[in-house]
């Protein structure tokens, strides 16, 4: 999947609407759901989402077919979400910023080179000229060389 510039925006605008602080997942029971809690005031922990735990894994590879982790492994990726996708979205916005700073490199040496070869055609209509010239004057020297034998 490309990631372009809008879903980009879209991801932090998201991020920026979560909850804030580091999450955390805390699991209570073997049947109990796994709560992600922020810690919005020191020792006041806030519950954010819950991943309901029992018969979750097994319920969701038999209709899936695929590997499915369990609910305290979901958690902690809900967990980590918030502060993964701060960080992917920072990466990506440093590569965007060093892909432009390059494409711009790559504009302008593209431009030099463009003036580097202006110059060479430049120098090669000048030499053939020159080429010319002197082709012309050594036929006129030698025109002149023959009268005067003669």
């Amino acid at each position: 999947m490309t990631m372009n510039l809008e879903k980009m925006v879209e991801i932090q605008a998201r991020l920026l609407a979560a909850t804030d602080t580091p999450w955390e997942a805390v699991a209570f029971g073997a049947n109990d759901p796994v709560t992600i809690q922020a810690d919005l005031e020191p020792g006041h922990p806030v519950p954010v989402a819950r991943v309901l735990a029992g018969g979750y894994r097994a319920e969701a590879m038999a209709i899936t077919g695929r590997r499915v982790g369990t609910a305290e492994d979901d958690a902690r990726f809900i967990a980590h979400a918030r502060q993964d996708v701060a960080v992917l979205l920072a990466e990506w916005m440093a590569n965007q910023a060093l892909l432009k700073a390059n494409e711009k490199r790559l504009t302008t040496v593209r431009e030099d080179l463009e003036r580097v070869e202006e110059r060479r055609r430049g120098d090669l209509m000048l030499a053939l000229f020159c080429a010319i010239i002197f082709a012309g004057l050594t036929l006129i020297g030698g025109i002149c060389v023959g009268y005067a034998w003669t």
